[in-house]
């Protein structure tokens, strides 16, 4: 199997979050781009934080109260994410990325500092594989 390189989808072509935008700044990005996951970003440094999904936003709203004209005042990092996807460093094989894309849609790639790169995603591998046992 070739290097992680070649499955990645670049940072420039994925949607992603920065932790100062607001809830609703969120919210209107996930909709816009038809994604139900997406990763946030520290501001400045370009560090994998975690990925957020759409339920996480929900059940926070929810469970809190949250009027929508208080959506753009909070800050996308109070929110907790149910189930974060892991991330994982270009460098890693295979195998590692194997045991996460299993649980997630996509993986999270960073370089050897944390600074995220792009995502891998499970529609990718599956492509690939396809390819190869044709």
């Amino acid at each position: 199997m070739e290097s992680l390189f070649s499955f990645l989808t670049l940072k420039k072509d994925v949607a992603y979050l920065e932790d100062e935008m607001s809830i609703r700044q969120a919210i209107e990005k996930m909709e816009y781009h038809r994604y139900s996951v997406i990763p946030i970003l520290e501001r400045g440094s370009g560090k994998y934080l975690t990925s957020i999904s759409e339920g996480d936003i929900l059940f926070y709203l929810k469970n809190r109260r949250i009027e929508w004209e208080e959506t753009e005042k909070k800050k996308i990092t109070v929110i907790q994410s149910i189930r974060p996807c892991k991330s994982c460093s270009v460098y890693e094989s295979f195998d590692v990325l194997s045991s996460l894309i299993l649980n997630q849609n996509f993986v999270p790639i960073v370089d050897d500092k944390g600074v995220f790169i792009g995502i891998i995603t499970r529609k990718r591998i599956l492509e690939e594989l396809g390819k190869t046992h044709r």
